[in-house]
């Protein structure tokens, strides 16, 4: 019987715009930055990572986890990617903003249709195959996992880990750093969830030839949801600063009538129109919208 449109829960598609014309990792510096901070957040918010890649102008991850954890794991990623630029000076390699959408994926097929997605991404850029591409998955999946590349984090001293991965959050020890100091995969990525996932290696490998109108089509899904996402943080922050003063609440904490009037005053300086987008930027249905606006 198959199985491949099975109903799941708690996976999720993290991911920042593919379209940036600023370009936010450009060095293998920044790439091992953003690497290195997807693996230390996702550890800290209790999020498992089952693939992930890191290239030039975005970032990609599908992950498994509760929402309220996926969400403080979004946000601690975008803040900790925001504040290591702004604090090192280089605040213009996020051109106009850096913003992470979080998309939950509800089809057994869906998520391994994006999981291959997200494994193959480098294949736009990088010549060979994306196992060896150093800031992806690596070849972790169905394999004899007796590699020892690099050192355990137990080798090095507290302060040498807080110089090389840039946080003081207390890691697992038996995790293993490479000689550029990036976290090797096998370390965190839930490649057991994955491999239970696809079920064998038939399977893996069958789903590695995506049809390039199917990779078109995620590719259009993806943009158009960003959008959608981005368009509703911008209300967000536009109606925080209304509610701000009509109640000094934000939103989030803000009474119903606040935020719906916050909605009314957004619509008349025509900064929305009543849309799903602003539904959720003032945290309503858009059945109430529709209904009391």
């Amino acid at each position: 019987m198959d199985s491949s449109n099975d109903l799941i829960q708690d996976y999720w598609h993290l991911y920042s715009d593919g379209r940036r014309t600023d370009i936010p990792f450009l060095t293998d510096e920044d790439k091992s930055f953003a690497w290195n901070s997807l693996a230390i957040c996702a550890f800290r918010h209790e999020v498992r990572i089952l693939v992930a890649i890191v290239n030039d102008t975005h970032l990609h991850a599908l992950v498994f986890g509760k929402e309220a954890d996926v969400v403080r794991f979004q946000y601690a990623l975008r803040h900790r990617i925001v504040s290591h630029y702004k604090k090192n000076g280089q605040g213009d390699k996020l051109g106009k903003g850096f913003y992470l959408a979080c998309d939950p994926i509800c089809q057994r097929r869906e998520l391994l249709q994006k999981f291959m997605y997200v494994y193959r991404n480098c294949l736009d850029f990088f010549p060979f195959l994306p196992g060896t591409y150093p800031w992806g998955a690596g070849n972790i999946y169905f394999a004899f996992r007796q590699e020892l590349k690099g050192q355990p984090l137990a080798s090095l001293s507290v302060r040498e880990q807080m110089k090389y991965l840039k946080t003081n959050t207390h890691l697992p020890q038996d995790w293993r750093i490479d000689e550029n100091n990036v976290l090797v995969p096998s370390s965190f990525i839930d490649y057991g969830r994955v491999e239970r996932l696809f079920g064998s290696v038939k399977a893996f490998l069958a789903f590695q030839f995506v049809k390039k109108e199917d990779e078109a089509a995620i590719k259009q899904d993806i943009n158009r949801h960003y959008q959608a996402y981005r368009t509703m943080e911008d209300l967000r922050g536009k109606g925080n600063r209304i509610s701000l003063r009509l109640c000094g609440k934000t939103l989030v904490k803000a009474p119903f009538d606040i935020r719906l009037r916050t909605a009314r005053q957004l619509i008349r300086e025509k900064s929305a129109s009543v849309s799903e987008s602003l539904a959720k930027a003032v945290y309503l249905e858009l059945e109430d919208l529709q209904r009391l606006l």
